[in-house]
């Protein structure tokens, strides 16, 4: 049984998404001296699936969890390597799924690139995406690998936290199971706090 429904962690998203950002505020958040920026955060917001369950239905599921990573700054451009994990919430009541159309949680290792402009840094980010995923009553819990690609904008607000908007495309291909294709993919839409150190 979930315990929760999307809508909490769409408006959760939406509201990281509006945070005011302050120029005044905004401040240089990595060592010079290395180029070096680590970070850990926080983040929630809406999953949208498209699976093989009931003809292809498509389930909306809230996610939320923790990122850590570290960047490294050469002027305007950036890389680095992030790791995120999140649980997974809301969506179909899958007592009488026949095949995967339920997910208990998520998560990333991607690697990131992008340009700082002005205040802001925007990234694309791609990589393995991992996820356990429930086969209802013929397919059982299962635990997947596929791949990632997406992007987003990060702005700092106070001197060691930013904010961030991203969006993230996953797919898990599928697996037979008897007369069902167990497909998945998703489109995650998600904002985030984080803590530079």
């Amino acid at each position: 049984m979930k315990l929760a429904t999307a809508k909490h962690f769409t408006v959760l998203a939406g509201a990281l998404s509006v945070t005011t950002f302050s120029t005044a505020q905004a401040a240089d958040v990595y060592d010079p001296a290395t180029n070096l920026e680590w970070y850990v955060g926080i983040f929630g917001g809406g999953m949208f699936a498209d699976t093989s369950a009931f003809a292809g239905a498509d389930d909306t599921f809230g996610i939320a969890g923790g990122i850590a990573g570290v960047t490294i700054r050469q002027d305007t451009f950036f890389y680095g390597l992030e790791a995120d994990f999140g649980g997974v919430f809301g969506g179909p009541d899958n007592a009488f799924c026949g095949s995967v159309c339920d997910a208990n949680w998520k998560a990333h290792v991607r690697g990131r690139v992008g340009i700082s402009a002005s205040m802001f840094d925007v990234f694309v980010a791609g990589g393995l995406a991992i996820a356990e995923l429930d086969g209802g009553l013929f397919g059982g819990e299962q635990t997947r690998t596929g791949w990632s690609i997406g992007g987003g904008v990060e702005a700092p607000f106070a001197e060691t936290l930013k904010a961030r908007v991203e969006v993230l495309y996953d797919d898990f291909g599928s697996s037979r199971e008897g007369i069902y294709n167990n497909s998945w993919s998703d489109l995650t839409v998600r904002g985030a706090i984080v803590f530079n150190f």
